[in-house]
């Protein structure tokens, strides 16, 4: 039995954030976050510009310390634990510029990824994902396209057979069409590995094909979220969410509380 058809847990949440507020030189980017992701479920983070996603996800990683709240991975608090530890407890960030050796093959970046002793094994998993890399193993990362280095880079993520994956930005400056050939891949780790998948996109209709929820940012705070089927049908409430206007929020939901609105099927409306 290959890795990828082994049996794999099925229950309980891989990631629970709770309330956490996180930034810079203390002062708060992001503010009493909560969100939460089962084992091969996809969920979208969505914002415009600023709206502190990037934050959020560098706080998972544990590339910032968060302020308050506490983010737990399979059911352990990650305070104290390093990137480098959480990376080897299961979570792959790709990040938004992808971190590639651009003056390595695909092959070594992908082995450099696999540690000693299962190089050959890590690299055949990931081929199986992404067959398209076998042309570009013995090119150098930088003389890739934009697609082919958006795929070595979650090629690279997927090596350590992460328990949370977590994509930044996967659509920033490919073309449609490459997105189009890319999201898929998402599915099938999440449905394969059951890998908890957590992806930050701008791009709303290109997020709501591959997740099955969503949670909306502004201004550093979580308002609004749901399953992605309810939120298509609520496009006046994603648009006033996106861009953060709390007003329009509070109007079209009919509640005061402006800084998180769930979205259950029954109460979704159209636009």
């Amino acid at each position: 039995m290959s890795k990828r058809d082994a049996p794999v847990e099925t229950s309980g949440q891989i990631l629970d954030v709770t309330r956490m507020s996180a930034g810079y030189n203390g002062l708060a980017v992001v503010r009493e976050i909560s969100l939460t992701i089962a084992p091969g479920e996809i969920v979208a983070l969505l914002g415009s510009n600023g709206a502190g996603k990037t934050t959020t996800l560098a706080a998972i990683a544990g590339l910032i310390k968060p302020m308050t709240g506490e983010i737990s991975l399979r059911g352990t608090s990650t305070a104290g634990r390093s990137a480098h530890r959480l990376a080897r407890d299961g979570v792959a960030l790709v990040p938004e510029d992808r971190a590639l050796f651009h003056d390595l093959t695909t092959r070594e970046n992908l082995r450099v990824a696999s540690g000693r002793g299962r190089g050959n094994e890590s690299e055949e998993q990931v081929l199986e994902f992404l067959p398209e890399l076998k042309k570009c193993l013995g090119r150098k990362a930088g003389m890739l396209s934009g697609g082919e280095q958006q795929m070595l880079a979650v090629g690279r993520a997927l090596v350590g057979q992460p328990k949370l994956l977590i994509v930044d930005e996967m659509s920033l400056g490919l073309a449609p069409v490459v997105v189009e050939r890319l999201l898929p891949v998402l599915q099938d780790i999440a449905a394969k590995l059951n890998t908890a998948v957590l992806v930050v996109e701008q791009h709303v209709a290109l997020a709501m094909e591959v997740a099955s929820r969503a949670y909306v940012l502004a201004h550093g705070r979580v308002v609004l979220e749901g399953a992605t089927a309810d939120l298509r049908s609520s496009q006046s409430l994603i648009a006033a969410s996106y861009f953060g206007d709390l007003d329009a929020v509070e109007a079209l939901t009919g509640s005061a509380e402006t800084q998180h609105h769930p979205i259950e099927p029954e109460t979704a409306k159209a636009p």
